[in-house]
């Protein structure tokens, strides 16, 4: 009778894990050649693991083939040095042997961290030697070193070099059928970075205040927007790609001290999955880790990232397996194990598979949102990108700004039909309605701000009882002219004529003498100049 309880305890705890990440991390050196990614997806598969992260992007360089089909995103990027066969393609060969296996790849890029700490076998082209005014400064204005911490970092402060990643990234999701992206190092170096010259200026220029608050605030808002603005670029064409983030696993202090605000990306709903580096060494460390991350109650959105290896000697497997059974007793989506080379060269797979990844699981799937995310870019008639320029939802009435790199957001909205308006100093434009559909992850739309812009002035029209009834929004009111002209079946009319004036802050007017069997069009002229979009209305 016990081993029958037995048993079905072991069946209901499988049902209830149906679904869970079961990652390991590969470093670059653990898939630069066919026989080292053989090894590797055997070793994953066989011990009922299903999730390679595989590090596409090493420090500003590919293990991928940049621009391998579509050049829509530039990619310039040199061939990562530790290929001894420059033909040979990693990215590619680990998809095509994992797919048959059922194995989920994720491609593991580094975000902001540029250069390794030697630069004796880097390419000259590298982005260190292409744009050394990106690196990022300290506090007291000296530029980043490439020997201390991880390598030298490009300053996320600095506009230019988040189009350069996000063009990066973009492109690897663009040319590749993977199943995930993971950004590392998207952060600062600490919190003593972010004094590069360009970026200092710019957030002198966008606060009002220069304090020690708002300038933490300004890089949080830097590393986040950006987070914010690969999301929505990569759902817009790729809704279905899990896009995951490795971050450090104390959330204060990895917004305080790096300026890596990640619950708030989950929150938001900008990040689907968070892969927490809770690398501690003792068990006592790890729960203490783990309990603090369980408060937060969005267990369902983090993986567990446990240490595998020690820096110097053997790290038992028994340690690792401890940390997956503590992190059983939580509702996290799984763990992610670093790396994939030490668990091979001390043969820990077979242990894994036999104590704790007893049966195979599926990865599990995209949480279905029911709200979606409208973004945008803005420039103006020379096509330069705007930043400052305010963004409204009007039928919410959500407003934003655009970045420095001419972004604005709106996400987690309503599914619908939305009309935004754009406003920079005395110049406003409408969008077109637009519909945010169903199912619809992201959806962009532009602006321009240009002398050819249609109206500062939203006019719309309705017909009711047999009257027509114009409506409008202003953003400044001043006197108001409305023009009226009738069309004859050829859709062409007279000249507009003056029909009235609107000498008081009204926003309606009604046109009682219109004949219903016609066609009309009208338009508004402000005594400041501004002018409406031109409504037709149509008989019954």
């Amino acid at each position: 009778m016990k081993k029958y309880i037995l048993v079905l305890i072991l069946v209901i705890f499988s049902l209830l894990k149906a679904e869970e990440f079961r990652a390991v991390w590969c470093p670059v050196w653990d898939i630069d050649s066919r026989e080292k990614i053989d090894e590797l997806i055997d070793d994953v598969y066989n011990s009922n693991m299903n999730t390679i992260i595989a590090e596409v992007r090493y420090r500003s360089d590919a293990m991928y083939v940049p621009n391998r089909i579509s050049y829509e995103f530039k990619n310039n990027e040199p061939r990562c040095y530790v290929l001894n066969n420059q033909n040979f393609d990693p990215l590619e060969y680990i998809i095509e042997k994992s797919n048959p296996k059922g194995i989920k790849v994720i491609a593991w890029v580094t975000t902001f961290v540029a250069t390794p700490k030697k630069l004796d076998s880097v390419d000259k082209k590298h982005l260190y030697y292409e744009h050394p005014d990106w690196i990022t400064y300290d506090n007291n204005f000296h530029k980043m070193p490439i020997n201390v911490l991880e390598g030298a970092f490009v300053d996320p402060g600095i506009p230019e070099v988040q189009d350069y990643i996000a063009s990066v990234i973009l492109d690897i999701v663009q040319n590749y059928n993977i199943d995930g992206i993971q950004l590392d190092y998207i952060r600062y170096p600490d919190r003593k970075y972010g004094y590069n010259p360009i970026a200092r200026n710019l957030y002198k220029s966008q606060v009002e205040f220069e304090t020690s608050n708002s300038w933490s605030k300004w890089k949080q808002d830097q590393v986040s927007r950006f987070m914010k603005r690969i999301y929505m670029e990569i759902k817009s064409f790729r809704p279905k790609l899990l896009v995951t983030a490795a971050v450090m696993a104390n959330p204060e202090d990895a917004k305080n001290s790096y300026s890596q605000d990640w619950i708030s990306w989950l929150k938001n709903g900008y990040l689907d999955y968070a892969f927490s580096m809770s690398y501690n060494f003792s068990n006592k460390e790890f729960k203490r880790t783990i309990n603090n991350l369980n408060d937060y109650a969005l267990n369902k959105k983090i993986v567990l990232g446990i240490r595998a290896w020690k820096d110097n000697g053997v790290y038992p497997t028994s340690k690792i397996i401890r940390k997956i059974q503590i992190a059983e007793n939580y509702d996290f989506s799984g763990e992610s194990l670093f790396f994939h080379g030490s668990l091979s060269k001390y043969e820990k797979y077979n242990d894994l598979r036999n104590i704790v990844f007893y049966d195979p699981v599926d990865v599990p799937s995209p949480t279905l949102t029911l709200k979606g995310n409208l973004y945008g870019r803005v420039k103006n008639f020379h096509n330069k990108l705007m930043q400052n320029v305010e963004v409204t939802l009007l039928d919410v009435m959500k407003t934003t700004t655009t970045d420095a790199n001419g972004f604005y957001f709106f996400p987690n909205i309503d599914y619908g039909i939305y009309s935004v308006k754009a406003s920079y100093l005395n110049k406003t434009i409408f969008s077109e309605n637009i519909n945010l559909k169903p199912l619809t992850t992201s959806l962009k739309y532009d602006f321009r701000m240009d002398s050819k812009a249609k109206s500062s002035v939203k006019l719309s029209a309705d017909v009711n009882d047999g009257k027509v009834k114009l409506s409008w929004k202003v953003d400044s009111w001043s006197p108001i002219s409305i023009y009226k002209r009738g069309l004859n079946s050829s859709k062409e009319g007279k000249l507009f004529e003056l029909t009235d004036i609107i000498a008081d802050s009204t926003s309606m007017w009604i046109d009682k003498v219109a004949n219903l069997k016609k066609e009309y069009q009208y338009k508004l002229i402000l005594s400041n100049g501004a002018s409406s979009n031109v409504i037709t209305v149509r008989p019954n």
